[in-house]
């Protein structure tokens, strides 16, 4: 890597930092809420949750495990999954936000003109395997998240609920659309590649 691009990875990632920091924000919510559900937190005037904490943290954590074990199959990207799907998703507008987005992007490039964020086919096969595991992160995130959210509903801590649930829309379930859309980009314009990867990710 040359001393320029080695300084434009580094000005990408000072700005990546900061969609990271948000996403720690929220992941710092999870182990709050639950400290306060079962007790250790709760300060002594608040009202207990009105839930079954216990079953609902089991069921939470049950539901991520499982999605840590989704086939390899999954990631393959399936014949609905459009374009236009995604686009009416929001998806670019979304990715455009993120971390190596758009946004970031024309930043960096606006000091160093010549910032690709993937160059060559190694670099585009290590992408493809690289977005496949962020998924699967985001799918065990998601699944907890979801837990997590449904036992402050039915507990009524309204505000919990609708904290994590919007930051489980946004942190989780639109990255792993992210990651779809992008690969269905790349079969269509390197079907041999991305194959590839699907069939390593059986192994």
């Amino acid at each position: 890597m040359t001393h320029e691009a080695d300084e434009a990875r580094k000005l990408a990632m000072r700005y990546n930092n900061l969609t990271f920091a948000l996403f720690g924000a929220w992941l710092a919510m999870l182990p709050m809420f639950w400290l306060r559900a079962f007790g250790p937190l709760l300060s002594f005037d608040a009202t207990p949750i009105d839930a079954p904490v216990a079953v609902l943290f089991a069921a939470s954590l049950a539901s991520a495990l499982l999605a840590a074990k989704l086939p390899g199959s999954y990631y393959r990207p399936r014949s609905f999954e459009t374009r236009a799907l995604y686009r009416r998703l929001g998806i670019r507008e979304f990715r455009a936000v993120m971390s190596d987005g758009d946004m970031i992007n024309r930043h960096v490039r606006t000091r160093h003109p010549g910032y690709v964020v993937h160059r060559g086919d190694g670099a585009l096969a290590a992408a493809v395997e690289r977005g496949m595991r962020s998924e699967r992160a985001h799918h065990v995130l998601f699944w907890f998240g979801l837990g997590t959210s449904a036992c402050a509903a039915i507990g009524g801590w309204y505000g919990w609920a609708t904290a994590i649930g919007l930051g489980n829309l946004v942190g989780n379930l639109y990255p792993m659309m992210l990651q779809r859309y992008t690969r269905g980009r790349l079969m269509r314009a390197r079907p041999r590649l991305v194959t590839e990867c699907l069939e390593g990710a059986h192994a």
